[in-house]
C-alpha cells in the first residue's frame, strides 16, 4: 500500500523530496500548539457541510523533551511538536503522513462521544496521555493512563495505535539524515577476520567428511559464506566511510530532539 500510495501521488504530480520543516525554538512550538487548538474547519478548507464530526485530533504526553504534541487534521495536515523546541511539521507532499493524518481524524469520528467538553487545553498528568477532538463548535478532551492504552483497556487504545503510525511516518524524515560513521575501527577489522577464519575452518572441516552426499553440500554452503565474509572485509578495506564534518551536526541535534515515540 505504501508503494501504491507513492505511485498515485507521483502520477498526480506530487513529489516528496524527503525534506521537511521544523520549529526553531520552544516559543515557536508553543505558538504552533496554540494555533492548532484554534483551528477551524473553514481554516482547513473543508466542506461547509462538514457537520459535527471531528476535523482535528491533538494528542499530548510528557517525556524527556517536555510535553509533546501530535496534531492531525482532516485535510492531511500534521505536526509533532516538543516543548523543548524540536519536532517536525508535515507538508502536503509528505504522502504517507497526509494519509495517516486523515486516517487518524477519521478513526476519531466513532469515538467523538467519549471525551468531555473543555474550555482550555491543559497538560496531561505524568504517565498519562490527553486526547483532544476538534469539532464544531466544541473542543473536547479525555485523559487516559499510559498503561491502559498499552494494555488495550481504554476505548482510545485503537486511536493511539493509529497515532503511533502517524508518529512513525513523521519520524521517517528525521531519520533520513544518517550521520557518517567514520572509518571502521581496528577491532571491527579483527572481528571480520575472525569471522572469515571461523567460516573457512568449518568449510575445511566439512571437506574432510567421508560421505560425498554430506561433504559437498556442506562445502558449497561454507564456500558461499566464506566468500560473503571476504566481500565484507574487502568492502571495509576498499570503501572507508566518510568522516563526519561540522555540517552534519545540526541534523544530528535535530534528530536527537525529534524522535516521536511516545514514552508511556
Amino acid at each position: 500500500m505504501r508503494l501504491w500510495d507513492s505511485v498515485k501521488a507521483a502520477a498526480s504530480g506530487v513529489e516528496d523530496d524527503g525534506t521537511y520543516d521544523a520549529p526553531n525554538s520552544p516559543d515557536n512550538c508553543a505558538a504552533r500548539r496554540a494555533a492548532a487548538f484554534k483551528m477551524t474547519a473553514e481554516d482547513l478548507g473543508l466542506p461547509v457541510d462538514w457537520g459535527n464530526a471531528p476535523f482535528g485530533v491533538i494528542i499530548e504526553w510528557g517525556g524527556r523533551q517536555g510535553v509533546s504534541t501530535l496534531t492531525a487534521f482532516a485535510n492531511g495536515g500534521a505536526s509533532l511538536l516538543h516543548e523543548d523546541g524540536s519536532g517536525i511539521i508535515g507538508r502536503q507532499n509528505h504522502v504517507h503522513v497526509v494519509k495517516q493524518a486523515k486516517r487518524l481524524v477519521a478513526s476519531a469520528a466513532g469515538l467523538a462521544p467519549l471525551p468531555s467538553p473543555t474550555d482550555a487545553p491543559s497538560p496531561p498528568a505524568p504517565g498519562s496521555v490527553r486526547f483532544y477532538f476538534l469539532t464544531q463548535p466544541l473542543l473536547s478532551s479525555a485523559e487516559v493512563a499510559g498503561g491502559d492504552l498499552l494494555s488495550g483497556a481504554s476505548p482510545l487504545s485503537p486511536l493511539m495505535a493509529v497515532a503511533d503510525e502517524l508518529i512513525s511516518e513523521l519520524s521517517q524524515y528525521l531519520l533520513t539524515d544518517v550521520e557518517p560513521a567514520g572509518r571502521p575501527k581496528p577491532m571491527e577489522f579483527v572481528k571480520a577476520l575472525a569471522i572469515v577464519a571461523v567460516i573457512g575452518g568449518m568449510t575445511y572441516a566439512a571437506s574432510l567428511i567421508h560421505s560425498p552426499w554430506i561433504r559437498w553440500p556442506l562445502v558449497c554452503v561454507g564456500l558461499f559464506f566464506t566468500a560473503a565474509a571476504l566481500f565484507v572485509l574487502y568492502a571495509m578495506l576498499a570503501g572507508p566511510r566518510d568522516e563526519p564534518d561540522h555540517g552534519d551536526q545540526p541534523a544530528a541535534r535535530q534528530r536527537e530532539g525529534g524522535h516521536g515515540a511516545i514514552e508511556r
